[in-house]
């Protein structure tokens, strides 16, 4: 029903979507690449093999988050679970905010994480007036010594307070480095962003209600299914998509 509503809107974008994958397609290969996903694999520093492993445990992936066993997963066992590390929860599924962010979800945090303690002086939260802004980022100033973590202004769903918890992962990660005069910025985004993933999910399985886990599974799938939409017409930008 859902879809009905909407398809007057998707068919009206269908051929611009098609022609956007086809030039980024088109500018990957006039830089040397053979399509636009190779170009993201480079460019982010991820591994061939890494990726091909992310590939061959699709099913896995889908059976663990089904489960409610990814948390644990990423938090708890020892085994390389690099191969789960997709992009921070953002799905189509409302989740009403239950965190005043930020300084509930620090004051959280810091009761498991000592990091956040140690760190808390150097860690600034900026909010930005710019309506279209999605979500957080942070960013290390060298001068400075210190982490900016930028904000939308009102956060009313659970999406955004993960996306704060993510990125106050990265900010963690970011004085870690420095502390160790480690440049941040040279090592391999793939695992930046799952270590930034494996603090999130360890916030969700200590602080979020089961009711709310549900929804964030949900999306997690959609996150998943579009990630491989993607995969699929970037390789292939000749097929039907709506086939894909």
């Amino acid at each position: 029903e859902y879809f009905q509503i909407l398809l007057s809107l998707i068919n009206q974008l269908g051929e611009l979507f098609k022609k956007k994958v086809k030039e980024q397609n088109n500018l990957a290969k006039n830089m040397g690449y053979s399509n636009f996903l190779e170009y993201i694999l480079v460019s982010k520093i991820i591994p061939k093999p890494e990726f091909e492993l992310f590939l061959d445990n699709i099913d896995m992936f889908i059976s663990i988050i089904h489960n409610d066993s990814l948390s644990a997963k990423l938090t708890k066992e020892t085994k390389d679970w690099s191969i789960l590390s997709i992009p921070a929860p953002e799905g189509i599924l409302y989740i009403e905010n239950i965190f005043d962010v930020p300084n509930q979800i620090l004051e959280l945090v810091s009761k498991y994480d000592p990091r956040v303690s140690q760190y808390r002086e150097k860690i600034r939260i900026e909010y930005k007036e710019d309506s279209f802004c999605s979500g957080a980022g942070a960013r290390y100033y060298d001068e400075e010594k210190i982490v900016k973590i930028f904000l939308e202004k009102d956060i009313v769903d659970l999406d955004k307070s993960l996306f704060f918890a993510h990125e106050l992962g990265h900010a963690l990660d970011f004085l870690d480095c420095a502390e160790k005069r480690i440049i941040s910025f040279t090592l391999p985004e793939y695992l930046k962003e799952f270590s930034a993933e494996k603090f999130t999910h360890e916030f969700i399985r200590k602080e979020i209600p089961d009711k709310e886990r549900k929804r964030i599974r949900y999306n997690l799938l959609h996150t998943l299914a579009c990630t491989l939409f993607e995969i699929d017409i970037f390789t292939n930008d000749q097929q039907d998509f709506e086939e894909a």
